[in-house]
């Protein structure tokens, strides 16, 4: 190939900038998950292929641009031990990327680095799906697409023209992006595939030990958000179930192992109801409509199956069930949003008539730990009366006897009850409600913990209520007879202003809608732009990120009364037909909508004028050498002619403003000259 041949593949130097601040917009938002070395790797890539456009160093040699390759591939495995998985995989894609830079010489070589790009920007959402990241990547499209408008466009053209063309063409590109989001088959998100059970998980765990619940508290991430259908219940009624915890080592508290696994145990729709679930449908039957709040859970992803609903939680949804001990779980792992829709009624009692092996179950204690907490059980339930007189000594004990409600308790060691009933007595909700659950049994009552959410913060823009991680609550559960299961929570005994107003505003946790407190009038707009913000949130969340594949079922049916593909293809038929049609319209605009200039009009009236005597204006000729034809046809007008002709070449040439005065001068002045 020539030195022209070759010349005429190479990348524009105007074309470069955009290329890099491409990049740059690209890479950002990886930022606070790629490892610091990366980081560097790519400051240094850019900072020499800025030095290679500014001509103040060369091109890498092919032997050093493979030996970077091979020892960034080598980093990777080392750091991550795979090269596969989103972390790990993004890692290697930003690695290639970056070195792409240092042999992009040809327009080919920009072509695939732009394209690599907006892989790039899409594999942001692996890690951050916000509305927000959602603007930031449109807006890295349109840097992308820009440089590659600046790749094809010649020198001479105004510096801002290829972002201007990427704006017109992404703008144009929309409604399309809208029909196709809405028609195309509903298929798993990018940033759900390929997560396996460990990874990133986050907000409850099945495992409950001093000081879990408490770790959450310190986190104001959203855990989920809910819709009700009319009232919202008080802050103080609002308890989140997550997990039932019944099974205890001495230190930790756990679920039943293969308890939702067993058969009847966990029910979904479709499958066979179990009496249990029948029992429960009638009481909440008889509980009335009055009693009964009907809400939509919006959970953020979680890797887990267990779901969050109020008390005595009911779903028609698919894919969730609805367990033995009134919990709510989806059949596989929360990769992505779930809404689902639940009924609840909070206070109901249930499982009068538990098994007797469950009961047995929900009684055992490990060992011989805590010997002085068994004691105190076994004398204080032999001075009670009944098995509710000792529930109320016990939450006496935590009223009176100056316990303290705290995030930073001291360390408990092999006898954590003992020490903190009879030592400490300072902690957090875990451990009220594993000390009370643990007096329960000692002194032979059926309890067990139940772990989970409390309260939440009304967002009264949206009517919204939104849960964080610091919400996360412990309470217990007692079984009695002939009452079932009885929801009970020694922290309210202990610090009440926790359960009425929350985690945040009892240990005056920083945080919030904005993540910030403030007093005032300041604190009062930083609050209402933060509804602001999370009620713009929660609808990208619901119509976008939560449309799924019956939300488009449901779409369908309300527009087009059913899912037929006659009916769909014709939805799309007429849709395209729009879009051409307005699309046509826009880019002919100026020949279809012509502004007749005024001063134009002007000039065409006095040529019109003189063309009736016999001068007729030729076409391509100008103002001048019309006004000398004119004046040699008839030169009693000399002077109103050469007025008129010097104030319309002013007004079209001459950049001078064409205001109401001025017009109304130019006619003035036609209306003399004819």
């Amino acid at each position: 190939m020539s030195q022209v041949e070759l010349a005429s593949h190479q990348v524009s130097g105007r074309s470069v900038p955009w290329m890099l601040l491409a990049v740059v917009a690209a890479l950002l938002p990886h930022v606070t998950h790629l490892p610091a070395w990366l980081l560097a790797v790519c400051v240094a890539c850019l900072g020499w292929r800025w030095g290679v456009h500014l001509g103040r160093v060369s091109y890498p040699s092919r032997q050093l641009q493979v030996f970077f390759a091979l020892g960034l591939l080598g980093a990777v495995l080392a750091d991550y031990r795979t090269v596969a998985g989103h972390a790990a995989g993004t890692a290697m894609l930003v690695a290639m990327f970056s070195l792409k830079l240092l042999e992009m010489y040809k327009e080919r070589d920009a072509y695939v680095v732009v394209v690599i790009g907006y892989f790039v920007a899409a594999m942001a959402f692996l890690f951050h799906f916000s509305l927000w990241m959602g603007f930031y990547v449109l807006l890295v499209s349109t840097l992308l697409t820009a440089a590659l408008v600046a790749i094809n466009m010649t020198l001479d053209a105004p510096r801002y023209e290829p972002l201007k063309r990427a704006s017109v063409m992404l703008a144009q590109s929309i409604p399309l992006a809208i029909l196709l989001f809405v028609v195309m088959p509903r298929l798993g998100p990018l940033w759900a595939s390929g997560l396996k059970p460990g990874d990133a998980k986050t907000g409850m765990t099945d495992v409950m030990s001093p000081g879990s619940v408490g770790n959450l508290a310190r986190s104001d991430e959203l855990a989920f958000r809910v819709d009700f259908e009319g009232r919202i219940p008080p802050a103080a009624q609002m308890y989140w179930r997550g997990l039932t915890l019944a099974e205890y080592d001495g230190t930790s508290w756990r679920q039943l192992p293969g308890f939702d696994e067993r058969d009847g145990a966990t029910w979904y729709v479709g499958t066979r109801k179990p009496d249990w679930l029948k029992a429960l449908q009638e009481s909440m039957a008889q509980a009335g409509a009055d009693k009964t709040l009907k809400y939509t859970v919006i959970l953020q992803p979680t890797q887990q199956t267990w779901l969050f609903a109020l008390d005595a939680p009911m779903t028609a949804e698919r894919g969730i069930g609805v367990t033995f001990d009134h919990r709510l779980r989806a059949y596989d792992p929360v990769k992505t949003l779930l809404r689902y829709r639940v009924e609840s009624v909070p206070g109901l009692h249930w499982d009068v008539d538990a098994p007797r092996w469950f009961l047995e179950y929900n009684r055992r204690l490990p060992g011989n730990n805590n010997p002085r907490a068994r004691q105190w059980a076994l004398q204080t339930r032999a001075e009670m009366a009944d098995d509710r007189a000792y529930i109320e000594r016990v939450l006496k004990l935590f009223a009176d006897e100056g316990f303290t409600y705290t995030l930073n308790p001291p360390r408990l060691g092999q006898h954590n009850v003992d020490e903190f009933l009879f030592g400490t007595r300072r902690g957090f909700c875990e451990h009220y409600a594993s000390s009370f659950v643990f007096l329960m049994r000692a002194a032979g009552i059926p309890a067990r913990v139940v772990a989970g959410y409390q309260g939440g913060e009304v967002n009264e823009l949206g009517g919204t209520v939104q849960v964080r991680q610091y919400d996360a609550h412990a309470w217990a559960e007692v079984w009695l007879p002939g009452v079932g299961w009885s929801e009970l929570d020694p922290t309210a005994v202990v610090a009440p202003e926790r359960i009425r107003e929350g985690s945040r505003e009892a240990l005056g946790i920083s945080g919030g809608m904005l993540g910030l407190t403030a007093d005032g009038l300041l604190g009062g707009s930083l609050q209402a732009l933060g509804e602001a913000v999370d009620y713009l949130n929660h609808g990208w969340n619901r119509w976008v990120l939560g449309f799924d594949e019956q939300s488009q079922k449901n779409f369908f049916r309300e527009w087009l009364g059913s899912l037929s593909p006659y009916r769909i293809g014709m939805m799309v038929l007429v849709f395209g037909i729009v879009f051409v049609g307005v699309l046509t319209l826009w880019m002919f605009r100026d020949d279809l909508f012509r502004r007749v200039d005024p001063v134009a009009r002007e000039y065409e009236r006095f040529c019109k004028a003189w063309a009736a005597r016999g001068v007729t204006r030729l076409a391509g000729e100008g103002p001048h050498d019309y006004l000398q034809r004119v004046l040699a046809a008839d030169a009693r007008r000399a002077v109103e002619v050469q007025r008129f002709i010097a104030m319309y070449v002013g007004l079209t040439y001459a950049g001078r403003k064409a205001d109401a005065r001025a017009l109304r001068d130019l006619r003035a002045a036609r209306a003399a000259a004819i």
